[in-house]
């Protein structure tokens, strides 16, 4: 499962560089083993920290708030690329876990329907994962965003769900329409690139190094 790499590059606003659209420093940590062990720490600390803040909300008979279910998602997710594979696959149902805990909170929260739908997509069959589930959660954020900035990122995602299934058209419509929302969006400018060369940011978003060299072309 790669979907720590998704949010790394995503879920969390990290801007893309502009040379050849490849995250700015993500190949420099991931080829530096003293800053990897740095972000291992410090991302492993925070999820300490979130750990606690909703083990008091729930001492305190209190309900965790969704968007500290939702961010301790995005943290156990980005750190499954420190894990061992046992590890990956146990924290991966716990990433599960508090995207549908602020689901149960607020049906319509269009992040934790993305967050959820692109788990969906990065887990593997055999352990529930379900692309056509991906689809209809995405396509779910898009109708239930409240604000520009979940319309955004609800129709980003939702234009590479239907280029994953080969949906050209109605996918550079999506991406066409968010363009509108934000002009400047460097994210938009990677999933074009890649798309015009027959690439869904999705696939790409697994395994960038990939795709390194016919980025930089």
């Amino acid at each position: 499962m790669n979907s720590s790499r998704y949010w790394s590059q995503t879920g969390n606003n990290i801007n893309f560089s502009r040379k050849g659209g490849v995250p700015s420093g993500f190949f420099c940590i991931e080829n530096d083993k003293e800053s990897k062990n740095k972000l291992k720490t410090e991302t492993q600390n925070q999820i300490k920290k979130t750990t606690d803040s909703i083990n008091l909300s729930n001492t305190n008979g209190k309900t965790p708030n969704k968007w500290l279910l939702v961010n301790q998602g995005d943290l156990i997710s980005f750190s499954l690329q420190f894990a061992t594979l046992s590890e990956a696959i146990k924290s991966g149902l716990e990433v599960k876990t508090y995207y549908e805990q602020a689901l149960v909170q607020d049906p319509k929260m269009s992040f934790a329907l993305i967050n959820l739908g692109m788990w969906y997509y990065y887990v593997p069959g055999i352990a529930g994962g379900d692309k056509q589930k991906t689809y209809d959660f995405v396509k779910q954020a898009v109708t239930d965003a409240t604000n520009d900035s979940e319309l955004y990122f609800a129709k980003i995602i939702y234009s590479q769900t239907l280029f994953d299934q080969e949906k050209f058209e109605e996918s550079k419509l999506e991406l066409e329409q968010a363009k509108k929302l934000c002009p400047e969006s460097l994210n938009i400018k990677l999933m074009e690139k890649l798309n015009n060369q027959g690439i869904s940011w999705i696939e790409y978003s697994a395994n960038p190094k990939k795709y390194e060299k016919k980025l930089k072309d």
